[in-house]
Parts: C-alpha cells; structure tokens; sequence
C-alpha cells in the first residue's frame, strides 16, 4: 500500500514510498449481491456467540441487500447475467435462499412468508432441473422444512427420488458412481463433486429411506484417492498418500498447506486423465482455494456423523 510518508523505494514491510498504479474495478451485479447474502446471513448465526461484533456486521450487510435488491428492485440490468436470471437481476431461487437464511438468523416472520410465496415458482424452475445433481440451493431449502408445509416437503422427497435415479445411473459412465468432469476445476472437478456429495448427504439425513448414505461416502472416498490416474488423495495431509506439491498462499515454494483441496483430474483428449503431483503452476490441477477445502470439512464431518449412527 503506498504511504506518502516514505522515500520512493523505502518500505516499513507494510507500506512503501512507491506510488502503486494497480486498481480494482468492480461492478454492480444484483445476481452475485444475492448469492452473497444467503451465506452472510448463516454466518452471522455462526458467528454468534463468538464474535458478535462481525455477526452483526454480516447480518446488517444481508439485510441491506435483501432491501436493495429484493424490497427494492433495481432495474439495473447485470452486466453478467447468469442463467436463469431475470432482467432486473434478480432470480427466485437465490432470494429463496437468502428468504431462508434471513428467517434462520432473525425470526421474522416476513422473510418465510415470502419463501412460501416464490416456493411454486422456484418449485417449477429449481427442482425440475436436476442436471446439475442439485446445487447449493437445495441444501438452504432442506433447512426450511420445519416452518414449511407437509406439501413442501413432499416436493423436496419427489425431488430425491428423481435424483436417486440420476445418481444410480453414474456406475453406467464410471465406476467410481460420482459425477466426473470433462475438464478441470469448477468445469466438473472436485468441488463439483463435493457438493454432490454434500447433497446426497443432506437429503439423507431428512430422507434416508430414499438417499442412503453411501452415496456421500462415495463422493468422499472419489477426494480421498479413489478415482482415475492415481491413489493420491487430494487433500493434503490427509491419507497414506496426499497432494504435496500445491498452488495455494504458499505459490511457488514446491509445498503445500495441510487442509488443502486441490481441483481434481484434468482431462487431456481424448482419453487420458492428469493430475500433475511434482509441478503446482497448473492451477486447474493443483490450486488450492478456500471454498473447497471448507467444503470438504463439512462433507468429512456429516459423513463421520452418519457412519457414526
């Protein structure tokens, strides 16, 4: 950070005497703001008890936006839009999603009764597009079992028995029956199947006469080293064999930060699946970021709660 204070080149290890013309540019997008407030939202409840003082702020920082963007609609198109996103920006399944997590971490009452008012058309457009294995979203409507209708549950079990189906099907396409990528990273890597592991185990947990829970365990042994190319596990420091050379915080010191997820196998036409373990700069195979990692914990720990039961 520059600091008129200092000689040019001069640094206190902190700041420098050296003018830095790197800037960030941002842009307005309603879609990402909403998608941003669901997890603040959860995190304020989390947070809690231990440090009320960023609870507060996370709680506050959901509730502005779900006024900017929800109370009051902005009609300044997104200028990227994802799919399935309106023209104003907005989309029901991610104000859903912050409907529920609002409700979680405040009580209030207006926050269910606007879910229960968008439930038939995210119904309609959430829950019949089960290609993506069931998204994020899924996960926050399961939460909002308990203040729903025995109606709404019925749509989310409907929805598990369709999805059972898909999940069944992946032994046709691989041997290991999780979802696998045709490229790299977010494309089809490992966080993609984490988060269809995650599914598999949230819909077991309300639903296990449908999901069982194998079905999260397989994702989880696919990150753990049962998957194509090689045993490696791919969370450092986790396994006989894991992930040591990564792309994270560390960069290029040929190391790795115990904990880390790296992005999976990497598919090289047209048949020959990679992941390279002595070379960390090719960051679809061996970057390491946060999301996934904390992900993984979270499958890890609800696998371990229900092998334990």
């Amino acid at each position: 950070m520059y600091n008129p204070k200092l000689k040019l080149l001069e640094s206190d290890g902190f700041t420098s005497g050296v003018m830095d013309d790197r800037w960030a540019f941002t842009n307005y997008n309603p879609g990402i703001n909403l998608q941003s407030a669901a997890p603040l939202a959860a995190a304020a409840r989390a947070l809690k008890g231990y440090n009320d003082e960023l609870a507060d702020e996370c709680l506050k920082t959901a509730l502005n936006i779900w006024d900017r963007e929800v109370v009051n609609k902005s009609v300044q198109p997104a200028p990227v839009a994802p799919a399935g996103m309106r023209r104003d920006g907005s989309n029901s399944s991610s104000e859903a999603s912050v409907a529920i997590e609002l409700y979680l971490a405040t009580g209030d009452k207006k926050f269910a009764d606007y879910f229960a008012k968008l439930w038939p058309s995210v119904k309609k457009t959430g829950l019949s597009n089960t290609r993506g294995f069931g998204g994020g979203s899924i996960n926050t409507w399961i939460k909002a079992i308990p203040f729903m209708d025995e109606a709404y549950k019925k749509d989310l079990r409907d929805y598990a028995v369709t999805l059972k189906v898909q999940m069944d099907s992946l032994f046709r396409v691989n041997p290991y029956g999780v979802p696998i990528g045709r490229g790299g990273f977010y494309t089809g890597g490992n966080y993609s199947t984490i988060t269809w592991a995650l599914t598999a185990a949230k819909l077991h947990k309300v639903f296990p006469e449908v999901i069982g829970a194998e079905y999260a365990l397989r994702g989880l042994n696919f990150i753990l080293g049962c998957h194509p190319a090689s045993s490696i596990s791919f969370v450092s420091g986790v396994g006989v064999t894991s992930k040591k050379v990564t792309y994270g915080n560390n960069r290029a010191d040929f190391a790795a930060i115990p904990g880390g997820v790296v992005p999976s196998l990497y598919l090289i036409n047209p048949d020959f699946y990679e992941n390279k373990e002595d070379w960390p700069f090719i960051w679809y195979e061996n970057e390491v970021v946060v999301d996934c990692c904390a992900a993984y914990i979270y499958l890890a720990a609800m696998v371990d709660d229900s092998l334990q039961k």
